[in-house]
């Protein structure tokens, strides 16, 4: 029932966040004084919060002892596939029982940028496309989670999960751009774009996709962090053809 949608689209999760979202944003912007009223605030929101999102990945807001010791409510808040508020992570980032959470593996081997890096944005039917949240606030909100997460824990951009793959990798794969998370991913994990899991051939096929929706500057970096691919010579593959014309046919759709 928590992630039951009504007909404007919204869950439990989605009202909570759209209840306190302008306390939240004024409270991040650091226009509000953290006064007792304020901090009181704030914590209500993080237990509400933490409640629905334990009963979504639990079934019940009252888990057992043993379930709730295996359980990490930073791991289950980025897998609940519902937009949850950035300013919830930053808080749960203050609080001392989830700091060593953050970088903790679960059953896949993944940390939680690993997770954000890979969320989809969840499935709304046309019927119930008036969510309150809509799609430009929740991508923003989606690179806004990637980036606080990499600010906190930049080394987690460098682990392979259970599978091998980076977080630029699972990024990549669910079609996020540079202004998605991925530019704080690379720049805390530049040899991502190096590494075994990225063939040489796919570097068109990245340029491309992130040229649908990057500036022209977006595509350029990846570009430069590869320069021997456009002269056409590389260990794995001296002359990759078609490189050039599908570079330039990415450069092409940049607005």
């Amino acid at each position: 029932s928590v992630l039951r949608r009504d007909r404007w689209g919204d869950t439990a999760i989605t009202l909570l966040s759209y209840a306190y979202r302008r306390t939240l944003e004024e409270w991040r912007r650091g226009n509000m004084e953290l006064d007792e009223s304020m901090k009181v605030s704030m914590l209500n929101y993080y237990d509400k919060m933490s409640m629905l999102v334990t009963a979504a990945c639990l079934g019940t807001v009252a888990p057992s002892d043993d379930v709730k010791a295996g359980f990490s409510l930073v791991h289950g808040a980025i897998s609940v596939p519902e937009t949850i508020d950035s300013a919830f992570f930053e808080l749960a980032l203050k609080m001392p029982e989830n700091v060593s959470k953050w970088q903790k593996l679960d059953s896949n081997g993944r940390l939680p940028l690993h997770i954000a890096a890979g969320r989809q944005f969840p499935y709304v039917p046309n019927e119930m496309r008036y969510s309150r949240f809509d799609r430009a606030f929740r991508t923003a909100n989606e690179a806004e989670i990637i980036d606080l997460l990499v600010d906190y824990h930049k080394s987690s951009a460098q682990v392979r999960d259970a599978a091998g793959f980076f977080p630029f990798d699972l990024a990549i794969e669910n079609g996020k751009t540079l202004n998605q998370g991925v530019r704080s991913i690379l720049i805390a994990n530049p040899s991502a774009l190096e590494a075994r899991s990225i063939d040489v051939r796919f570097y068109p096929c990245i340029l491309e996709s992130l040229a649908r929706h990057d500036s022209l500057d977006g595509t350029f970096e990846l570009l430069r962090s590869k320069p021997n691919l456009v002269i056409g010579i590389d260990s794995d593959q001296k002359k990759p053809q078609g490189f050039i014309s599908r570079m330039m046919y990415s450069l092409s759709r940049c607005k």
